[in-house]
């Protein structure tokens, strides 16, 4: 569940990237640049939040994932190409 849960978290921080490069955009009109800049700030907070929870017990996070590990690799490497 450790592995899971810090693929998760790496996964919010790409998202972060993703709208910190939209927000970055000065095409976008200074509305939309906000709202993709609040959409980096959620994925900044989600991705120390689950740093904070990977800080606990490996007792406590003993849980099943509902995904499958193949599609959550899938999903982080998608995104992580976005920047290679």
């Amino acid at each position: 569940m450790y592995k899971y849960l810090e693929d998760c978290r790496q996964i919010e921080e790409l998202a972060s990237k993703t709208y910190r490069h939209l927000g970055d955009k000065l095409a976008f009109t200074p509305e939309v640049r906000r709202v993709f800049q609040d959409l980096r700030d959620d994925e900044l907070s989600h991705a120390r939040q689950l740093a904070m929870v990977l800080q606990s017990s490996p007792a406590d996070l003993n849980v099943l994932p509902r995904i499958s590990r193949d599609r959550l690799d899938e999903v982080k490497n998608l995104a992580a190409k976005m920047y290679d």
